[in-house]
């Protein structure tokens, strides 16, 4: 018989009003893999972690989603199976079921709906690595910018696993026609060589039209790229479809 692989559950702490613990899982092999770089951090900057941060302890697994990353951490379990805590629970109308299990960070099939959804949650794996992301954080969304001035379009891009981004495009038409960043830096661990920052990237767009849709999007180095659309699922996870922020351009006298 096929031995079942082991599962490392991290127990966080207990919610707020309720005798329960925030858990999470990952594979023990992930753990131990030399360049997966996870860690327990109980430090950052050479301080102690702030409360925000997850003080005293937490777990950091790089490349995954951030529910893998659990803070305030108590203790460690190892177990055959997934966590069954009661964030992974599904909550009907205010009830919660404890019959109901392993529901939560689950992307399922888009054919799945209300109809058909009780047969569909065991078959769908738990989520772990991020999928390939790209943001604008400037400019903002719907801000004026004088129409004599350059648009300088700044913001950062990541992929899960460990992998880097390759390149970066954007639009200044909505997504008609695109362009690779002008400058991007993202920077390889030094020990394992994986890529777990943001990839910092900007664009100088010279003129836009009056009013116009700024799209970006991102590859990573295993050919990755982001869809142009939301691929629908029915807990509306994972979505990483083309990063959009509209801008206005008008005269100077005008602002």
């Amino acid at each position: 018989m096929r031995r079942k692989p082991a599962r490392w559950t991290c127990s966080g702490q207990r919610s707020e009003g309720r005798d329960l613990e925030v858990r999470s899982h990952i594979y023990c092999d992930l753990v131990r893999d030399p360049v997966g770089d996870v860690i327990l951090a109980y430090e950052m900057n050479g301080k102690p972690l702030t409360r925000e941060h997850g003080f005293p302890i937490r777990a950091i697994v790089p490349g995954f989603i951030g529910a893998r990353s659990v803070k305030f951490l108590q203790r460690i379990i190892v177990q055959p199976e997934e966590s069954t805590s009661y964030f992974q629970i599904t909550e009907f109308n205010g009830r919660f079921y404890s019959n109901l299990k392993r529901r939560d960070y689950k992307i399922l099939d888009p054919t799945i709906n209300d109809t058909n959804v009780e047969g569909a949650w065991n078959s769908a794996p738990s989520l772990g690595e991020m999928n390939v992301q790209c943001v604008i954080c400037t400019p903002t969304g719907d801000e004026v910018i004088p129409s004599s001035d350059p648009v300088a379009v700044k913001g950062y891009a990541i992929a899960g696993g460990g992998k880097g981004i390759y390149r970066v495009e954007v639009s200044a038409d909505g997504g008609n026609t695109w362009e690779p960043a002008d400058r991007m830096e993202q920077k390889a661990d030094e020990i394992s060589g994986m890529f777990w920052t943001w990839a910092i990237w900007e664009k100088t767009i010279p003129r836009i039209i009056s009013s116009t849709e700024i799209v970006a999007r991102a590859y990573d180095s295993s050919g990755n790229i982001q869809p142009e659309h939301p691929i629908w699922n029915y807990r509306g996870v994972m979505n990483n479809a083309w990063f959009r922020t509209h801008v206005m351009q008008v005269p100077q006298n005008r602002m």
